[in-house]
């Protein structure tokens, strides 16, 4: 029989830290007039943490007296302390901090190797501090980009901003934001912002970053020079070709001299020849893929995914714009297909599942399917949840549209069919909409898998290549056979999927010619920040080129750490060959580039 005292034996270490009994580490936290003397044991320090063990070791150690001495000026003693605390007994407590001690404290734990408390306190903030992390956007990513192990912060911080642009492009330091992150950002498939918004945004920050007016008329040479300069990273960035005719007029073409002179040509073509095809490859569009585009006076893009949860009942985890599995399909607006109970019916009956949304009189309150304040409403009486009466507009439990302008929630002898969330019992609606809601053709493709052998000749596997980047920008998994002459195609894929987190690559056959030392170039210089995962596949009689690869790992230093597959065919494996690979691959695992790696023979 095996017994378990894991909390005694947590009180007891936490006892001897607190009781400094036996210490032989004596730590110097904060700087200036804040720092503070803690004591600590060096043999549980180096038991739980890696960062001590080589702290501690021969080479780097400090000791007076027979003690330790560790100074960390750039970590607080209130911070250290809770480190400290968790490394004797595994507990923390965060909810007694500010934002600003917690990120503080996600940095320390970086910083020492803390790893579990790397995740934790990254979940902490998504989780419990969502407002703070929004106060300062522009700062908060900064000092995540920063740091790679903050993973799940940096997707959470590029999602958030992504979804609510205004959050980070309308805030007052958004002209101080670093070009990187500018740059990333603008790459995003998924940013939620009308096209000539960010071309606007992007102009704001440029002449802030030189210190101009934006008055075309009183630039010199000099000055048009400075911009093209500053903005020509991004110009491939903007979709110009989803801008409106009029927007494309007033506010881009009046910059024609910063613009590369051929982008004005076409964009002028395309929107003046009618039915013109543009010339050159374009990124994919950021409008979502909807077979019906918002049609509505009331309601705005965003509220859609919070429907569709509703609609699916998801209270916690509630749909975004890219996986919203819904359309909505405008059938009737009041105000403009008559307001009376026939026109209703005439556009409304016989068209399956419907939402209608009702804009009270003098409020700004929605009801029907949102709410100003947020309240949601399931139904309590299912018999009387939703009713038909040909005489009346929409009819919901005690909710009654007599004449489309007077409407009133009034209990009719049922009792209560929805909880009550402050409807006035006779108001007055200024105007309403009924939506038909259909599956949404917005399906997203996130696992493909490419054999080339299955296309008859190169143009094939480019067009599907430019298809995937062009139309699936959220591929989470990519195995494909690659040739060289679609490398091309193939780091434009790439670029393209930033949500992409594994990648398989095949050499397919050695008479096709396939060189990859071009591949690891392109991993190096395009894979997404969250590609971590590498598989490389080795046909018939070929090994790794060492000095490829090694290239390779040395340019991934920086990055987040990979774990590596290597599938090898039987008749490749050449016991010198693999002892030199193996010991390579141990060289860049200690080094901490390689996190995991396995060998797979076929």
């Amino acid at each position: 029989m095996s017994s378990k005292f894991l909390a005694e034996l947590s009180n007891d270490y936490e006892k001897l830290f607190e009781t400094e009994i036996g210490y032989d580490v004596i730590i110097y936290a904060g700087e200036e007039q804040n720092v503070k003397e803690i004591h600590a044991h060096s043999n549980i320090l180096c038991a739980r943490s890696q960062y001590f063990r080589t702290a501690f070791s021969n080479e780097w150690a400090e000791k007076r007296d027979g003690k330790f001495i560790f100074r960390k000026s750039n970590i607080s003693p209130q911070l250290f302390n809770i480190i400290l605390r968790f490394i004797y007994c595994g507990n923390i407590e965060l909810k007694n901090l500010q934002g600003s001690e917690v990120l503080k404290l996600l940095i320390a734990v970086d910083e020492l190797n803390i790893n579990p408390l790397i995740s934790h306190v990254q979940e902490f903030l998504i989780e419990h501090q969502t407002e703070f992390l929004q106060q300062n956007p522009t700062g908060i990513l900064e000092i995540i980009y920063q740091h790679e192990t903050f993973t799940d912060l940096w997707n959470f911080c590029l999602e958030k901003i992504c979804e609510e642009p205004k959050i980070l492009f309308s805030s007052e330091n958004f002209i101080n934001l670093k070009a990187p992150l500018l740059e990333l950002l603008l790459k995003r498939d998924d940013l939620i912002m009308d096209e000539i918004e960010i071309w606007e945004y992007l102009l704001k920050w440029c002449f802030a970053q030189q210190n101009m007016q934006n008055d075309p008329t009183k630039w010199n040479k000099d000055d048009i020079i400075r911009i093209e300069r500053e903005l020509y990273r991004f110009i491939p960035l903007i979709r110009f070709y989803d801008i409106e005719p009029t927007d494309f007029f007033y506010k881009v073409y009046c910059y024609k001299d910063i613009l590369p002179q051929d982008l004005i040509h076409d964009l002028l073509e395309y929107h003046i020849v009618p039915d013109i095809k543009s010339k050159v490859n374009l990124p994919p569009s950021r409008k979502p893929n909807l077979k019906y585009p918002l049609d509505s006076t009331l309601i705005k893009s965003n509220h859609l995914p919070l429907f569709a949860s509703w609609i699916d009942k998801k209270d916690t985890s509630h749909y975004n714009r890219k996986n919203n599995p819904y359309d909505f399909k405008l059938l009737y607006r009041s105000s403009q297909d008559g307001i009376d109970t026939n026109s209703f019916h005439k556009n409304c009956d016989d068209k399956g599942a419907t939402i209608w949304i009702a804009k009270i009189k003098n409020s700004t309150q929605l009801i029907g399917g949102n709410i100003s304040t947020s309240k949601v409403s399931y139904v309590k009486k299912q018999d009387r949840a939703v009713l038909c009466q040909y005489n009346y507009g929409p009819t919901m439990g005690n909710i009654y549209c007599h004449n489309n302008i007077n409407w009133s929630n009034e209990d009719r002898g049922y009792g209560e069919v929805y909880p009550s969330i402050g409807i006035p019992k006779n108001f007055k609606v200024e105007d309403y909409e009924v939506f038909q809601i259909n599956e949404s053709a917005n399906v997203q493709l996130i696992t493909i898998s490419i054999r080339n052998d299955i296309f008859n000749n190169l143009d094939d596997i480019r067009r599907l290549t430019q298809t995937l980047y062009q139309n699936c920008p959220n591929l989470r998994y990519i195995k494909l056979q690659i040739r060289d002459n679609v490398l091309t195609e193939f780091e434009r894929l790439l670029a393209n999927s930033q949500h992409l987190d594994g990648l398989v690559i095949d050499n397919e056959d050695n008479e096709r010619g396939f060189n990859y030392k071009d591949v690891y170039e392109i991993l190096t210089r395009s894979s997404p920040l969250n590609l971590s995962k590498f598989e490389f596949v080795f046909e018939e009689r070929l090994m790794p080129n060492l000095k490829f690869l090694e290239s390779f790992l040395n340019n991934w230093k920086d990055r987040q750490p990979i774990l590596l597959q290597i599938s090898l065919n039987c008749i490749n494996k050449n016991q010198s060959d693999m002892k030199r690979l193996k010991l390579l691959i141990l060289k860049y695992k200690r080094e901490g580039i390689i996190k995991k790696i396995d060998f797979k023979f076929a």
